[in-house]
């Protein structure tokens, strides 16, 4: 079952078991995926003259969502690839985590363009809804920074590099931009 189709209750069981299933790394990008749909709740129905950017912001974010809710799934199939390759006591090849830390990877990626993509609705959305502006700003970047440990615990095991304090800088970065917005609007 898809963790997007599970009934809370049932995903909360699933994550307190000891061979959780979906585990962090999938959690984290479903927090960035509710952060980012929280943030809709601030959209409006018309932005009058600035309508046109309202729907490329719109159309933006939409992207953005599916893409995430994809990276939930792929998380979590990538995941068990590598524990499979764990479990059978081969030496485990460099692709498999790096293709285990992709999914987090374009997670971040994405999270820290929706993070950005955000200002519109935050500067022009409903002000009876600023609370939920700043939750959903919180909860991408706190999926950002705590996605990073999932990215380094398998990228350690290859040549790969990341730039795990850039990417967190800039989401603060955005996260303290959105911020200021926010507090202008109150």
């Amino acid at each position: 079952m898809k963790i997007l189709d599970m009934k809370t209750s049932y995903l909360l069981d699933q994550i307190k078991k000891p061979t959780a299933n979906p585990g962090g790394g999938s959690l984290v990008i479903l927090v960035g995926l509710m952060g980012l749909k929280l943030l809709r709740m601030m959209d409006k129905k018309n932005y009058e003259a600035l309508e046109d950017q309202a729907v490329v912001s719109r159309e933006t974010l939409d992207g953005y969502e599916e893409e995430l809710a994809l990276l939930v799934e792929e998380d979590i199939a990538r995941t068990k690839d590598l524990i499979v390759a764990y479990k059978s006591g081969a030496k485990i090849e460099e692709d498999l985590y790096i293709k285990a830390a992709s999914p987090q990877i374009k997670a971040v990626d994405i999270l820290t363009h929706a993070l950005k993509a955000s200002q519109f609705i935050l500067k022009y959305g409903k002000k009876t809804t600023l609370s939920d502006g700043i939750i959903a700003n919180n909860l991408m970047v706190e999926a950002v920074r705590s996605a990073l440990p999932t990215i380094e615990i398998n990228l350690k095991n290859t040549q790969r590099s990341y730039d795990y304090k850039g990417v967190l800088a800039l989401a603060k970065t955005l996260g303290e931009e959105n911020e200021k917005i926010i507090e202008g609007r109150k």
